[in-house]
C-alpha cells in the first residue's frame, strides 16, 4: 500500500509542478521510474496477496507463474535499475559536458535512453520465455522468477547474464555519481557550495543529493539478490528457502522507497530545509558570535585597565 500511495503521489507531484520543471530530462526519468515502480506493484501484488489470503491453498497456474508473474518480477526491478543508471548518465553529461548537454537534442537523448532501457530490460527479463532456462515458483510459492537455482546449462547461463548485467549497472551508477560529486567539489569547493556557490551548482547539488540517495538505497536493497543469483550460477549456493525470499523482499522494497525519496528530497523540500537551516544558524549562530565578541571586548578593556594601573604604580613608587 505504501508503494502504491508513494508512487501515485510522486506522479501527481511531478504533474502539478510541471510548469516549474518543464519536463526537463531528469524529471522525465523520475516520472518513468515512478510509473515503472507503480506498475510493477499493481500488476503482480494482487495475485501475491490472494495467495497469502487463501492461506496458501491457492496455487498459481503454471502458465501464470511461468509467463506472467516471473516476467513482472524480473522486468520491473531491472527496468528501475536501468532508469536510475540513465539518471546518472544524464547528470554525468550535464556536469562534465554542459556544451554537449544543452539544446533540443537533450530531449531526444532522454527519450532514446528510455526506449533503450525498456527494450534492454524486456530482452534480459524475457530470456527464460524464449527457452534460455525456465521459470520456477519460489518458497513459499508466493512469487515466481526465472529458475536461477537450476543447475542445467541454460538456467545457469540466464543467471549469469541477469546477475552480471545487474551488478555492472550498479557499478556504473556508483562510478558516474562519484565522478560528478568530485567534479562539483573541485569546481566550487564543497564547503563554499554548501554556504552559497553558484546558483547552477546549487541546483545541481540538489539533484545529486536525490540521485545519490536513490543509488545508495537501490544498491543496498537490490545488489544482494544479484550476488545470490550469481553465486547460484557459480554453484557456490544451492537450493532455495528463506534467504531467497528475504532477498526478493529487499529488492522489491525499492519500488516502495523510491517515490518517498523523491517526495522528501525534491527541490522544494530541500529548499525549505536549507532555508530553515540558515534561519536557525543566523538566529543562534549570530547570537553566539555577538556574545563571543562582547566577551573579547570586555577582556581587552580589563587588560588595558590593568596595564594602566601598572604604569601608574611604576611612575609613582612608594
Amino acid at each position: 500500500m505504501l508503494g502504491i500511495l508513494g508512487n501515485f503521489a510522486a506522479i501527481l507531484m511531478l504533474y502539478f509542478s510541471r510548469k516549474r520543471h518543464k519536463w526537463r530530462p531528469f524529471h522525465r526519468l523520475v516520472l518513468c521510474l515512478a510509473v515503472t515502480d507503480f506498475c510493477g506493484i499493481m500488476f503482480v501484488y494482487p495475485l501475491v496477496m490472494y495467495r497469502y489470503s487463501s492461506n496458501f491453498n491457492y496455487d498459481f497456474p503454471e502458465p501464470l507463474c511461468h509467463y506472467y508473474i516471473s516476467f513482472i518480477f524480473t522486468y520491473a526491478p531491472l527496468s528501475s535499475a536501468f532508469i536510475i543508471c540513465a539518471m546518472s548518465i544524464d547528470r554525468f553529461i550535464a556536469i562534465l559536458f554542459p556544451h554537449s548537454y544543452g539544446g533540443p537534442w537533450k530531449y531526444k537523448r532522454v527519450n532514446l535512453m528510455l526506449i533503450t532501457q525498456a527494450l534492454a530490460a524486456f530482452i534480459f527479463a524475457g530470456l527464460h520465455l524464449v527457452g534460455l532456462g525456465d521459470a520456477n515458483a519460489f518458497y513459499p510459492g508466493s512469487w515466481c522468477f526465472f529458475n536461477f537455482t537450476g543447475d542445467d546449462i541454460y538456467n545457469r547461463a540466464n543467471s549469469y547474464i541477469y546477475s552480471v548485467v545487474g551488478i555492472l549497472t550498479v557499478a556504473i551508477m556508483i562510478t558516474l555519481n562519484s565522478i560528478v560529486m568530485v567534479k562539483i567539489c573541485r569546481r566550487t569547493g564543497c564547503r563554499k557550495l554548501m554556504e552559497g556557490g553558484r546558483s547552477e551548482d546549487k541546483a545541481n547539488i540538489k539533484i545529486i543529493v536525490f540521485l545519490i540517495a536513490v543509488v545508495v538505497i537501490f544498491t543496498v536493497l537490490w545488489l544482494p539478490l544479484m550476488v545470490d543469483i550469481l553465486l547460484h550460477a557459480a554453484i557456490y549456493l544451492e537450493g532455495q528457502g528463506d534467504l531467497e525470499l528475504d532477498l526478493l523482499r529487499l529488492a522489491v522494497t525499492n519500488a516502495i522507497v523510491d517515490p518517498w525519496i523523491y517526495i522528501f528530497l525534491r527541490r522544494e523540500t530541500l529548499e525549505f530545509v536549507q532555508n530553515l537551516y540558515w534561519k536557525i544558524r543566523a538566529k543562534f549562530g549570530g547570537g553566539l558570535t555577538r556574545r563571543n565578541s562582547d566577551r573579547q571586548s570586555l577582556s581587552n578593556n580589563q587588560q588595558q585597565q590593568t596595564r594602566g594601573n601598572d604604569n601608574a604604580e611604576a611612575s609613582n613608587p612608594v
